[in-house]
């Protein structure tokens, strides 16, 4: 589609970055706003377009919006610009965003640790990082020589500053100009995450609104859980933060750690790359790619991601795998075991008996993932409707 063939106004719109960014919160916003304001009129800027919508009324290819951000957002007439991650080019569009007077909202997407992609790593590993991102670090540069151009700040300064701060780069790009690049309001999972987006981020308590974790929308624990085990799947060497020897290895060491009569599902990330998982590929295993769909098991094995929260909600049976170059994550207090080698993993597998469901730690997981009674894509979309139309929520 090109943006100057389309003069249409957008009221609502959604910065993504894939589609499955676009399915996780867009689509589902999308539904519930036409389903009552069937006249507001939405779009999004995406990297990948989709084929298969017809809730969104217009797509918008990144590259073709990046070099003129403030012509099309003036084109458009938005009036107000969702997100979904806190990354440099969510940073780079806040800033036209703020610059033009457009409102704002960012959703807290899941879970949040330093190192889980190129936007939030220190500086301290930043070489790492750039030879494992390479591609996308050298896009994210241009972003910011972008952003320096358009503030007429210098791009020495800007990144010597980053440097300095030795902290995630994406808040210190943010603190980098003349006025902090957060959006108006944030939209939490949890009221655990308000401290990381107070101390850390900058936002003041007052900016913050609970609406809870999406994912636990249409999920209802069960009484009883099948005597299985669950692994779920995170993009780890796809994101470039685990070497994909490392990863295979162990995805070798599960197989042979799970004996042969048990019942295993492999809970897939819409970004896995299937070929990682051969070695794990056999009778007693059953693959799953249903978005947001989590098998009720006894037993859950994984290492970081939102959907874990999940499986604390159905059972107290977590074993956490760390990698050498991973640091403490918080899921760590609610694991059975924290393993890093075969023989662990094989023992702590063993000493579990997955015949017996225990939930006790649910109403501790509810501070990370509050599972919202009237719906968190609900709740979310009611705040983006009322401040769309007033000045505050």
């Amino acid at each position: 589609m090109n943006i100057q063939e389309n003069n249409s106004q957008i009221d609502i719109l959604f910065f993504e970055r894939p589609i499955a960014d676009l399915k996780k919160f867009a689509f589902k916003i999308a539904r519930v706003i036409k389903s009552d304001r069937p006249e507001i009129r939405m779009g999004a800027i995406c990297i990948e377009l989709p084929t298969d919508n017809n809730i969104i009324e217009e797509f918008y290819h990144w590259d073709e919006v990046k070099n003129r951000i403030d012509e099309f957002l003036k084109e458009k007439r938005v009036r107000i610009v969702i997100f979904s991650n806190y990354r440099i080019p969510d940073i780079e569009f806040i800033l036209h965003a703020k610059r033009l007077g457009i409102k704002t909202l960012l959703i807290q997407e899941g879970l949040i640790y330093d190192g889980i992609s190129i936007n939030d790593v220190s500086t301290k590993n930043i070489l790492t990082s750039f030879v494992s991102y390479f591609d996308k670090s050298i896009s994210y540069i241009n972003t910011i020589f972008r952003m320096c151009n358009y503030e007429k700040s210098s791009k020495a300064k800007v990144l010597a500053g980053i440097v300095k701060n030795k902290k995630n780069i994406t808040i210190s790009l943010a603190n980098s100009f003349s006025f902090p690049l957060r959006a108006d309001y944030v939209l939490t999972m949890g009221r655990h995450w308000d401290t990381y987006y107070t101390e850390t981020v900058g936002y003041d308590h007052s900016q913050i609104r609970l609406v809870g974790d999406h994912d636990l929308d249409d999920f209802e624990v069960q009484e009883e859980n099948e005597n299985a085990i669950c692994y779920i799947a995170t993009v780890l060497v796809e994101d470039g933060t685990i070497k994909k020897k490392d990863f295979i290895n162990f995805i070798r060491f599960l197989s042979s750690s799970i004996p042969n009569n048990i019942k295993t599902y492999v809970k897939l990330h819409p970004r896995s790359d299937l070929s990682l998982y051969s070695a794990i590929q056999k009778d007693n295993v059953e693959f799953i790619d249903q978005s947001g769909f989590l098998p009720s098991v006894n037993l859950y094995i994984g290492h970081r991601g939102s959907l874990i929260g999940k499986a604390l909600y159905e059972s107290d049976n977590l074993i956490l795998w760390q990698f050498p170059n991973e640091d403490y994550c918080f899921y760590e207090e609610f694991a059975t075991a924290v393993v890093r080698d075969k023989g662990d993993l094989k023992t702590a597998i063993k000493d579990i008996d997955i015949t017996k469901k225990t939930n006790k730690k649910r109403d501790q997981i509810e501070d990370f993932y509050w599972k919202n009674p009237d719906g968190a894509i609900n709740s979310i979309t009611n705040y983006i409707l009322n401040y769309m139309h007033d000045k505050n929520i």
